[in-house]
């Protein structure tokens, strides 16, 4: 319904009057000209990147230092109020918000001329706050569903019962402990694990749709909606910002650029300014995620809250992931390939999501089993785990170097292919004069 209701304004509103931020209905006309002229300027810009800033843009700048300034102030109460989160724990926070930061940093460094600062912190935002709620929804409603299925499993096949002095089996009474595990007080994790420990097959089928259904393909479709979200400038042609500025100037809007013939970018700093951007939204979403491990699943320690940051920082999936979206994006936008669409955009970085996911939590089930039947042996369950940990970076670090290996053949390939067709369209112009 709501897509219908766009298609229908799109065709009873005249096309300029929609060339707006849709959270501040501030005009492109209002903001774009500065961000134009300091991208095009031979001389080193004379306003502050800030003053070059949409509305939208300078108010989550601003409102971000807020926040940022009220948490220290809670965080050196915290003895007073007697909550845990201190100075120690805030500093961990900001070191989270500084890891994303500094890898968007890394990505935009030399792509200042293909993508504008206010796109980038638009599209981080989209990340950070409409990719991570979507994908915190949809994967509510998807794990209930998984969640009741194995419930139905557990019931159909016996459960076991992890109870204080070990296992027991519940024999003929398995539905009513099935019930038990969506309606009673029974931890729904003891029983998934004690009949992981039997069912092997199942439970691996079951960790398979968990990595690939609820976090890879929920995940990668939130972050591609993500970026489809944010309508910005950067991306719009010389004709509709001139067109765009016509109209605006009726209503009184005045700048100093009117004219923008270089507006039409070549096809590889359109293709340029998709990957950053895309990655900027995968920034946006691991940042947000980052958070949600640290403070909320870790335990609350400072040690457990930097080796859960440095863990994830050394694997950042999500901006891979993100890239390897931007290439399908690129063929449909810019190659203009009719046939790919969403599920071909999306597929290479729901492989990759998803084998990583699965690689980790199917070693540590496999672990987990091993060291549940050899309880006699403490040692042994220890050696067990800790191998299980050494294997697991390991598989990691292969997987993510496969990614990044498999976007930069793509990605060379693709650039290739939008230096050829910026070729073509040179000679077309040049043909036209």
């Amino acid at each position: 319904s709501v897509a219908q209701e766009a298609r229908q304004l799109e065709a009873l509103v005249h096309p300029e009057m929609l060339r707006i931020d849709y959270i501040t209905m501030q005009p492109f006309a209002e903001y774009y000209p500065a961000i134009y002229e300091a991208r095009h300027s031979d001389e080193r810009p004379k306003s502050l990147w800030f003053n070059r800033l949409s509305v939208f843009s300078r108010w989550t700048v601003i409102n971000t230092v807020i926040c940022l300034i009220l948490l220290f102030l809670w965080s050196l109460l915290s003895r007073g109020l007697n909550h845990k989160f201190g100075p120690k724990n805030y500093l961990v926070f900001l070191l989270t918000l500084l890891q994303a930061f500094i890898l968007l940093a890394l990505v935009y460094r030399k792509h200042t001329k293909d993508v504008s600062i206010d796109a980038l912190i638009k599209f981080f935002a989209a990340g950070f706050c409409l990719s991570t709620t979507l994908g915190v929804f949809f994967e509510l409603v998807l794990g209930l569903c998984v969640r009741m299925t194995m419930a139905l499993l557990m019931a159909m096949s016996g459960i076991d019962v992890v109870v204080e002095n070990g296992y027991s089996m519940s024999g003929p009474d398995s539905w009513t402990a099935g019930k038990e595990v969506n309606y009673g007080g029974v931890d729904y994790r003891s029983y998934l694990e004690a009949y992981g420990n039997d069912h092997p097959f199942v439970f691996t089928l079951y960790l398979f749709v968990t990595s690939f259904i609820l976090a890879a393909m929920i995940e990668e479709i939130t972050k591609y909606f993500g970026f489809r979200m944010v309508d910005h400038p950067d991306f719009r042609t010389r004709e509709e910002i001139e067109e765009a500025m016509r109209y605006h100037e009726e209503d009184g809007v005045q700048q100093n650029v009117s004219s923008f013939p270089e507006q039409n970018r070549t096809f590889q700093s359109r293709g340029a300014a998709i990957t950053v951007s895309m990655v900027a939204v995968g920034v946006g979403f691991a940042c947000c995620e980052n958070l949600v491990y640290i403070f909320i699943y870790g335990k609350a320690t400072v040690a457990t809250e930097v080796f859960i940051l440095l863990a994830r920082s050394l694997f950042p999936i999500h901006p891979i992931a993100a890239a390897l979206q931007s290439i399908g994006v690129c063929k449909r936008d810019l190659e203009n390939n009719p046939k790919v669409r969403l599920g071909r955009i999306i597929f290479p970085a729901v492989v990759f999501h998803g084998v990583y996911d699965f690689s980790v939590v199917w070693l540590n089930y496999m672990a987990r089993r091993t060291g549940n039947y050899v309880n006699d042996d403490d040692r042994m369950s220890f050696s067990t785990e800790e191998g299980s940990e050494k294997i697991s970076s390991v598989v990691s670090a292969a997987i993510l170097v496969a990614g990044l290996c498999y976007f930069s053949k793509e990605s060379r390939k693709q650039r290739q292919r939008l230096a050829a067709l910026d070729g073509e369209f040179a000679v077309m112009e040049s043909s036209l004069s």
